[in-house]
């Protein structure tokens, strides 16, 4: 009997959960980063779905592997359901008051070092990939943005500086916003066919951040305004909270044209700084661990179905393929390197932010 419809989806959702939940601990027992495991698992799964449907003695298992490899959700929805979440928690574990004195690096890293490794990326693909050079930067883009939860484990591992992994996390706030908003831009040109003015275009991406900014500021404020008024009901008090970064990320995507992330990560900092004296601690303590529920199925879940469609794409993958993306592996490497070892030190030189160690 073949399941199909809804109930195959809610049974593909209910394996993959089943998956994440083993992918945790093995990862410790192995000293590996989750993110990694999951994204091995991601593929040995896409791999085996594949191999299920072109083999025909296996075809009662066809239904469960074709809704695996065309899971109902689209690159808008992934965006729609599982960023807010992720980066409305990040903001929310953040020690707001010690990550001010680093706002510089911060920057830095995160807005500055996301634009030269997509001029970067993009100028050293564009004579050889064969196509214009605003698809060459667009693609610089995709790939300019570090993954901070695998960093972060590295860096528990090895017992490096807790103000390293607060750098991290600041960072990883703000870079999907920087990558998203000059993505955006990128995409606007290519569909409408219109060159990009650099000037415009950073009016364009100041005027999105900024925007998004005080939305974020603005919601997150009134959602403590109404925590009082709920008269000490905890699970409408966290109920608040989970409604937060999606009003925050969809009006000023969808409605206001500023930057969703930067809205979502502006309320989830006003929910921090503000949060353990507006909230009873034991609600406190429950909202935190809630959220980080949360963000272990979602992050999870974006790893192992994103993973998954990795051995689909690599059909027909030329050698020449594998040579170009080494070529952008090389320069996202040699971009970020001129930031971190370039620009840093003259952060520093110029007091605008604390030294980094080399």
């Amino acid at each position: 009997m073949e399941i199909a419809g809804l109930a195959a989806i809610l049974m593909a959702i209910a394996v993959l959960l089943v998956v994440v939940s083993a992918v945790q601990p093995l990862a410790r027992r192995l000293e590996l980063s989750e993110t990694v495991l999951l994204a091995v698992a991601g593929i040995v799964i896409g791999g085996t779905a594949d191999l299920v449907l072109r083999n025909t003695h296996l075809e009662m298992f066809s239904g469960a592997a074709e809704t695996l490899l065309d899971f109902p959700l689209n690159s808008e929805a992934f965006l729609l359901i599982f960023l807010p979440i992720l980066v409305f928690q990040g903001a929310l574990g953040i020690d707001v008051r010690r990550l001010a004195h680093e706002t510089a690096t911060v920057l830095l890293l995160a807005v500055v070092a996301v634009a030269v490794s997509t001029a970067t990326i993009g100028f050293a693909l564009y004579p050889f990939a064969g196509v214009p050079l605003v698809v060459c930067l667009l693609l610089g883009s995709i790939v300019a943005t570090t993954d901070p939860s695998a960093v972060a484990g590295i860096f528990k591992e090895i017992g490096a500086a807790s103000r390293l992994t607060r750098l991290v996390e600041g960072e990883a706030l703000l870079n999907d916003a920087a990558a998203i908003s000059i993505f955006t831009i990128l995409l606007g040109s290519i569909t409408t066919h219109h060159k990009i003015m650099l000037g415009g275009a950073m009016l364009e991406f100041l005027v999105s951040f900024i925007g998004a900014l005080i939305i974020g500021i603005v919601f997150g404020r009134l959602t403590l305004m109404m925590i009082p008024a709920l008269g000490a009901a905890p699970a409408a008090e966290v109920t608040l909270t989970v409604a937060l970064p999606y009003l925050s990320y969809i009006v000023c995507d969808e409605f206001l044209g500023f930057s969703g992330v930067v809205a979502t990560a502006a309320s989830g900092l006003t929910i921090s700084i503000y949060g353990p004296s507006t909230f009873r601690p034991q609600t406190w303590r429950f909202l935190n661990e809630l959220w980080q529920q949360l963000v272990f199925w979602a992050g999870s879940l974006v790893f192992v179905l994103a993973s998954m469609l990795v051995p689909r794409l690599l059909v027909g993958m030329t050698r020449w393929d594998c040579v170009l993306i080494l070529l952008a592996a090389g320069a996202g490497l040699l971009a970020r390197g001129a930031v971190v070892f370039g620009m840093l030190p003259i952060l520093a030189a110029t007091k605008l932010s604390p030294p980094v160690p080399t």
